[in-house]
């Protein structure tokens, strides 16, 4: 059964630590609910994944520092070392779920595997928990919708069921394991030859992926995201591409516009509000980002009438912005290449 609370609990101390993690026992604990303040230091972590809305929490995993807010989620290892830090002005949704090593490794076994095991489609001699990248996952329709409905069963209620609430937390579970297993794909159709060549490219262009989205706030420049990713400029640039489908800088414009898009509706602040909160340098370059990325002015947007019960974008707007961005950037290099493609072709049959 589910341990379920509805604040984060205080693990300010190694003795409080203990002492709680002793009380939860082999539960699956849950824990969502309003804050403005709270975390806890550096300190081993069950497999758990954690989002949050309305506003900004830090947390520190692996050495790097990464900040989850409304566009992104995170999943972490079990036995890796994690620090959280929330400090919000307003109150901010928090759901952090942290999975009993019995109840992970019986829904994940079936996703594990050796890196030669994923080439050959073999199913592993021994069935092991996979091992996630514990980067920053921007929203998607697969796991945030579990995500969501999770925190929504936690809210009902006087009491939540803790039966219902372990219910919905194993549908995150079953989700994160077909998420991993998408990833683990997605790596193998990079065009390197050696898998662990692979691998580690895209450990790399995550790293520095994580840097962007944490630090979009102020000016980054591709020498600075090659330098996280300890790769030389212009190959980070290919193989930023290769990874996400779209270039460092439009990657970092589409997390601008989703921030901005947020403020806009949930807030009154202007236009320069908006555009130095986000790392936009004034005003007019908010406008035309917005226009380019939207098809709408920022106060169009705002304007815009919307759903009901609506307060911010969809959680997996961000999303949305890079998969439009990567079908546009692929269309416009594919109908630059056709001129070429052409000109072959007609030498070829001697027109």
């Amino acid at each position: 059964m589910a341990t379920v609370l509805r604040k984060l609990p205080d693990l300010s101390t190694e003795a409080h630590w203990r002492q709680f993690w002793t009380s939860v026992g082999d539960d699956t604990l849950i824990v969502s609910g309003r804050t403005r303040s709270g975390g806890y230091p550096l300190q081993p972590e069950r497999l758990s994944v954690r989002a949050v809305w309305g506003g900004r929490a830090e947390y520190s995993v692996g050495g790097n520092r990464l900040v989850i807010d409304d566009d992104c989620y995170q999943v972490v290892n079990p036995g890796s070392e994690g620090a959280l830090r929330i400090q919000s002005a307003q109150d901010l949704e928090w759901l952090s779920v942290h999975y009993s090593a019995t109840t992970a490794a019986a829904a994940l076994t079936r996703f594990s595997g050796s890196a030669e095991d994923w080439l050959d489609g073999r199913a592993p001699a021994t069935p092991s928990m996979p091992r996630f990248a514990e980067h920053l996952r921007p929203h998607d329709r697969l796991v945030t919708p579990a995500l969501i409905a999770l925190a929504r069963q936690v809210e009902q209620g006087a009491v939540p069921d803790p039966a219902q609430c372990e219910e919905r937390a194993l549908a995150v579970l079953e989700r994160l394991g077909r998420m991993h297993g998408e990833e683990r794909t997605h790596i193998l159709e990079l065009a390197q030859v050696r898998l662990r060549t692979k691998r580690e490219i895209h450990r790399r262009i995550w790293a520095a992926t994580d840097f962007l989205l944490s630090s979009y706030d102020r000016p980054l420049t591709l020498q600075q995201l090659a330098d996280v990713a300890c790769l030389a400029k212009y190959h980070f640039l290919r193989m930023f591409v290769a990874v996400h489908g779209l270039t460092p800088m439009e990657f970092l414009r589409c997390k601008r516009v989703a921030v901005a898009s947020r403020l806009l509706r949930s807030t009154s602040l202007s236009l320069v509000e908006i555009a130095h909160i986000v790392g936009v340098a004034d005003r007019s370059t908010l406008l035309r980002l917005f226009v380019e990325y939207c098809d709408l002015t920022p106060e169009e947007y705002r304007r815009r009438p919307r759903v009901a019960g609506e307060v911010r974008p969809s959680p997996t707007w961000l999303n949305e912005l890079l998969t439009a961005r990567a079908r546009s950037d692929a269309e416009e290099s594919r109908v630059a290449a056709l001129p070429a493609v052409v000109a072959s072709s007609e030498a070829s049959v001697g027109m």
